[in-house]
């Protein structure tokens, strides 16, 4: 009798631990989910961007999408998805942090029709943009 609650409590303790384990990986694939997500809306709006920096002319009309960015990089952190390793969730605090900035840099010169201003912040962005997408990428 005491064998089989021996096996009982085994098979129990592995079944929770796998549960623990799913549980873990759900997170970090539901959090790369809704950032991946986010992400492909910034990638929207930086090619609108993109197209109205490279004209030069009348860059008020790229704030728009300027204010949209912070605004998505902003809501970032709010989508991940519990348990993630701290050093993940520094990471994305860290990029979407950086993202916003460079995104109301941008904004800023946009409406001061600060070309120069403007490409130095686009990059930034970019580059930011870029980083994160690495980030999750190498996530899955």
């Amino acid at each position: 009798m005491k064998g089989i609650y021996n096996k009982l409590f085994t098979i129990a303790f592995s079944l929770l631990l796998q549960s623990c384990a799913l549980y873990a990986v759900y997170g970090t694939l539901q959090t790369i989910n809704n950032i991946n997500n986010v992400l492909n809306m910034v990638n929207t709006s930086m090619n609108r961007i993109h197209a109205i920096v490279s004209e030069g002319t009348n860059l008020k009309r790229a704030a728009e999408d300027g204010k949209l960015i912070s605004t998505l990089a902003e809501r970032i952190p709010s989508l991940i998805v519990e348990p993630l390793e701290q050093a993940v969730m520094d990471k994305i605090h860290m990029f979407s942090g950086d993202l916003k900035t460079s995104a109301i840099n941008f904004t800023r010169n946009a409406l001061e029709e600060n070309l120069t201003g403007a490409m130095q912040a686009y990059n930034i962005m970019t580059d930011t943009y870029n980083r994160f997408s690495d980030l999750m990428v190498d996530l899955e």
